[in-house]
């Protein structure tokens, strides 16, 4: 049930950083581009692709400091990528891009990432603590 709760939280805390991107996206894009199909520029394109790859990094370390396991990692991995807020949806419905396609690629290193992190900064805590 740790795993699951961990898993949820980290799923929740990604999501939650990719709709404030979203939101943030409609009320800075000009209204006569809602709706439209659009290409984003290259530097839009590796912006969204750092913020996504940050916000998967966050989920992932939430996740690893709620229970600290290979299961709880895997978990978020795979809920990550096949009902991530954001991602397979814009893949399938606003047709294949590069940058969605790689947002998608993006899923495991930055779990990795993100547990890496929190095993270190928790170690570390844990160490100063004694």
């Amino acid at each position: 049930m740790d795993t699951f709760k961990a898993v949820l939280s980290g799923f929740l805390v990604t999501s939650a950083l990719m709709f404030a991107a979203g939101w943030a996206f409609g009320l800075l894009t000009a209204p006569t581009m809602r709706g439209e199909y659009n290409t984003p520029s290259l530097l839009t394109a590796i912006l969204a692709l750092a913020y996504t790859s940050a916000a998967i990094v966050a989920g992932a370390y939430v996740a690893s400091r709620i229970h600290d396991s290979s299961e709880t990692i895997s978990g978020f991995a795979v809920a990550q990528a096949f009902f991530g807020f954001g991602l397979i949806r814009e893949f399938w419905i606003g047709g294949s891009s590069w940058p969605t396609a790689v947002a998608v690629l993006l899923v495991i290193p930055g779990t990795l990432i993100g547990w890496a992190l929190a095993r270190r900064f928790g170690r570390t805590r844990l160490a100063g603590a004694a």
